[in-house]
């Protein structure tokens, strides 16, 4: 699976064979040297330095969420109900991957900023590039809300530190190798969304000279020699794959089991507020899940970055908008979700139009019904 060729090289660098480690993966290699630090210094597996970190990070996400349903007096039985249906706890399954710290990291920054400690959480948010590269959508929506609170030195402040954290994983990646194109390292994330645009939402793979996903493809075209493109002279298209796209929807409808419709009943609170904090969350959350489709294969695990979305916002607009209690009828759509996300994310589910195409429709029909329950508790 693409998702245990990730966690190798994570384990690679905690191993000490950083070298052997291709790009982006190399430049996130700081909690794996962290965790290799650990191992050798105090005598016990990576594997246990993996976990430490990761219960470590849980710790400090749960006890920041706890603090904004605090602040924001969201009612707890609520909360928990849609914390549990929703995937902020993807971000822990894996432990080998920098997840679980990025996860601390964002709600321990989002928590700072509703207690109004603004310079702590501008740090956390600059300094959470240096976890993960994709972390700089959260420093730009900070940033944004910075600018839309006229709070000039902790913007200031974040851009500092997410220059110097940026410029931490220019340094681990000199460590590693080149990325599988020997193109630069910048070119090479920003190609990432237009190429899994046409595979992940579109369904035609792109096909290159030096690396395809299908042979022979349907077209190709040669690149200009002065195009600094590593060892692509020729890029191309596959033919048509429509169980692409067909099985991303199934996972988008399924990842966040029945929020999407729960979000959609309360979605008119969000848009009457004047509260600029959640505004920022609801902002990265979905700017996550758009790029989520276009970032990657492992699509299920990239749109659950959007976790602040549902995990954050939704509960929040529920409980100060409408108030109501939990129906407990409005959970059985729920039940029937989350076994069809897991057999989409294990292959128990065909690649199949017909059936693809099936399982997408009765996943409307759940969500549909969802909204109608919800939207009659919210009514009356």
């Amino acid at each position: 699976m693409l998702l245990d060729s990730d966690v190798q090289q994570y384990r690679d660098i905690a191993s000490g064979n950083i070298s052997a480690v291709v790009a982006p993966f190399s430049s996130r290699a700081l909690i794996p040297l962290a965790v290799g630090f650990l191992s050798r210094s105090f005598g016990f597996s990576i594997d246990v330095g993996f976990a430490i970190v990761a219960v470590a990070s849980f710790f400090i996400f749960t006890m920041s969420i706890l603090d904004i349903t605090r602040r924001r007096a969201v009612q707890g039985r609520l909360y928990l109900t849609l914390l549990l249906m929703s995937s902020p706890l993807m971000q822990f399954v894996v432990a080998d991957m920098p997840d679980p710290v990025s996860a601390a990291l964002i709600a321990a920054s989002l928590a700072l900023l509703a207690a109004e400690r603004v310079a702590p959480a501008a740090m956390l948010a600059g300094a959470a590039i240096a976890v993960r590269e994709a972390n700089l959508v959260f420093l730009v929506a900070v940033a944004i809300f910075f600018v839309a609170e006229r709070r000039w030195l902790p913007l200031i402040l974040a851009l500092l530190v997410g220059g110097a954290a940026f410029l931490l994983t220019r340094v681990f990646g000199s460590w590693g190798a080149p990325n599988v194109h020997f193109m630069s390292p910048t070119l090479y994330m920003a190609l990432k969304i237009p190429v899994n645009f046409f595979a992940q939402v579109l369904g035609f793979p792109l096909w290159t000279d030096g690396f395809s996903w299908c042979e022979p493809p349907i077209m190709t075209a040669s690149l200009p020699s002065i195009l600094p493109t590593g060892n692509i002279h020729a890029i191309g298209l596959c033919s048509w794959q429509p169980e692409i796209p067909l099985r991303n929807l199934a996972i988008l409808l399924s990842v966040f089991g029945i929020l999407p419709s729960i979000f959609f009943v309360a979605r008119h609170g969000l848009r009457t507020t004047n509260d600029r904090w959640l505004k920022l969350v609801a902002l990265y959350g979905l700017c996550m899940i758009v790029l989520g489709l276009c970032s990657g294969w492992t699509v299920g695990r990239l749109v659950s970055y959007g976790w602040p979305l549902f995990g954050i916002c939704l509960p929040i607009i529920w409980s100060q908008r409408i108030g109501k209690p939990i129906p407990a009828i409005g959970l059985l759509p729920q039940v029937l979700i989350f076994p069809i996300y897991l057999m989409l994310m294990t292959g128990g589910i065909p690649s199949n139009v017909g059936i693809l195409g099936t399982v997408i429709f009765g996943l409307f029909a759940m969500q549909i019904f969802s909204s109608r329950l919800w939207g009659r508790a919210a009514r009356n």
